[in-house]
């Protein structure tokens, strides 16, 4: 999977941590920006709110079509929580696109601070041509109770 890839590749140039400043050609992407579920830029959501992840493409990238594009939330920590690409999603991006955007459905998120990190791949999930950690940082605020990282949805019942 993709994460493998990212990290096989981060100990091969000697580990990269979650403050780094990215590996491989920065000037792929030109911005990464969180944006609220109307498109206005944010950096704090409450649990189960959506949120919209855009990245705007240079036309350098197109030098490597086709594209792989992965994200993944890391915590505070820069621990690894989740992650996907568009291989993954079944998601092909057409030759000069300029924007993608990931929208993230009901963040199970709780209390706490998040980034993410980028990673674009060319020849499906096994070259890795750009990475980047600690983009976008965002705060969850949450009423839930219960403990851990993630709101699992959950209910209670006798049998």
């Amino acid at each position: 999977n993709s994460r493998d890839v990212v990290m096989r590749y981060l100990t091969d140039v000697g580990g990269v941590d979650h403050e780094s400043k990215g590996v491989g050609d920065q000037s792929l992407i030109r911005s990464v920006k969180l944006l609220d579920i109307k498109g206005r830029e944010s950096d704090v959501f409450s649990t189960g709110e959506d949120a919209v992840l855009r990245v705007e493409f240079s036309d350098k990238v197109w030098e490597f079509s086709p594209v792989n594009l992965g994200f993944g939330i890391l915590d505070s920590n820069g621990s690894y929580l989740y992650g996907s690409n568009t291989i993954q999603d079944s998601f092909p991006i057409p030759r000069g696109t300029r924007y993608v955007e990931v929208v993230l459905r009901s963040l199970p998120l709780f209390d706490g601070n998040y980034s993410f990190a980028l990673a674009i791949c060319k020849n499906k999930e096994t070259e890795l041509i750009y990475y980047q950690s600690n983009l976008a940082p965002f705060k969850v605020v949450s009423n839930n109770k219960g403990a851990g990282v993630v709101f699992v949805d959950h209910y209670w019942r006798i049998v």
